[in-house]
């Protein structure tokens, strides 16, 4: 990701991550716009910002789900939402969605005009769905099974059993197109 200087649409990182992200430059200092966004600046006080500031003096991300407010908060959304990435929105030109209805056609459409999607169409999307299930039966038993070698020698089997060559070849090419 750094190396290519290509990143995704959203990033999490943790700490550390985030200190390599600042030194790649993927980050721009935010303070220097402060005076073109005030409700911004107004989010914490002086003391609050000076904690966030990096050794070069500037503030790089605004970490809205940390112990900046003495009160530590969970990131994770987990509650209903639609979510739809940028790579499609963009194909469709961003269009506004307003209604389910709307949410649902652009996904629709961007799958017809898109075959090479994981669907119950194409190979790659029957094959991630044959990984997912075995995922999805046996992991667990694994992780509480009491002869583990065992129990993932039997997982190891059935993973080889599937044809995974269209599935990575699949994944191999949308990095590619990712990535450039």
């Amino acid at each position: 990701m750094m190396i290519k200087n290509k990143y995704p649409d959203f990033t999490a990182p943790d700490a550390t991550n985030c200190q390599e992200l600042i030194k790649a430059g993927a980050f721009i200092p935010l303070d220097n716009y402060w005076d073109d966004y005030p409700n911004i600046k107004a989010l914490y006080t002086d003391v609050q910002w000076d904690r966030m500031r990096q050794p070069d003096g500037h503030i790089y991300y605004i970490p809205l789900f940390s112990s900046v407010n003495i009160k530590e908060m969970n990131p994770t959304y987990s509650g209903e939402a639609f979510w739809v990435q940028v790579k499609v929105r963009e194909w469709a030109n961003y269009p506004e969605l307003k209604t389910p209805d709307d949410f649902f056609d652009l996904i629709e459409s961007y799958l017809e005009a898109n075959p090479t999607a994981a669907t119950d169409e194409t190979d790659y999307g029957r094959i991630m769905k044959q990984i997912d299930a075995l995922k999805h039966k046996d992991l667990p038993l694994i992780v509480m099974s009491e002869d583990f070698d065992s129990a993932w020698a039997g997982y190891v089997e059935e993973y080889g059993n599937i044809d995974t060559q269209v599935f990575f070849g699949e994944l191999t090419a949308e990095v590619a197109r990712r990535c450039g």
